[in-house]
């Protein structure tokens, strides 16, 4: 089993930026971060990157292809991470990560039925209260939020190249779904969220919500 190490935040310049919060909310030790950060002036000055943080960020990727559209700017910048991510495991700039994630990502990770499959890391809706992890399959039309994905590595490569085929044509969190029904990819939530989320100002494409079942709610 490999242990995911590497994670990857997708991040753009934005007012509130909630990247800082992200990044203190990493607390495990062994967890190195990789940041793909777009910005209209090359992203020279990243303010949450001045504090000290428990976790490594080894380097920041900087996306340089910048539309006047919110979706197009996320689109590249999405498919930018699926094409680079080292581990698969991508998160957006404005959650806050379970106490204990890399060990809840482990139990995950031994239910995962196969080397196709996708995971969301975080699920608004409160599935049970088993107290034990489970995986729930979804039907692709009933996918939502982007906000904790974990890519099989030649999953997320396949799903980067498909939103630069069909740039344009709709948002990620829609492409993946049509992604999925093309190649017959299979998607499964996580029944406790893994991180919750924390953007109460979004960069226009969805809104405010959080999980009900997220995990240090509810696991000791």
């Amino acid at each position: 089993m490999q242990a995911y190490k590497t994670i990857s935040i997708v991040s753009c310049a934005r007012e509130p930026s909630y990247l800082a919060d992200t990044l203190r909310s990493i607390e495990e030790p062994g967890i190195e971060v990789e940041i793909f950060y777009q910005s209209k002036d090359g992203g020279q000055d990243i303010p949450a990157l001045r504090q000290e943080y428990n976790c490594a960020i080894p380097r920041v990727y900087l996306t340089e292809k910048m539309y006047d559209e919110v979706q197009l700017n996320g689109q590249y910048n999405y498919a930018e991470t699926l094409l680079n991510t080292k581990d698969g495991l991508i998160l957006e700039d404005d959650v806050q990560v379970s106490k204990k994630f890399m060990q809840y990502l482990r139990e995950v990770e031994k239910l995962i039925p196969d080397e196709k499959s996708i995971v969301t890391l975080y699920s608004i809706k409160k599935w049970n209260d088993s107290n034990k992890f489970e995986l729930i399959k979804l039907a692709s039309s009933h996918f939502r939020h982007t906000q904790a994905m974990l890519y099989p590595v030649p999953v997320a490569r396949a799903f980067g190249q498909h939103i630069l085929d069909h740039f344009g044509a709709e948002p990620y969190d829609n492409a993946l779904r049509t992604f999925c029904r093309l190649h017959g990819t299979k998607i499964y939530a996580v029944n406790y969220s893994l991180v919750q989320h924390i953007g109460k100002v979004t960069t226009g494409l969805g809104y405010h919500h959080q999980s009900r079942n997220f995990a240090d709610d509810f696991l000791s």
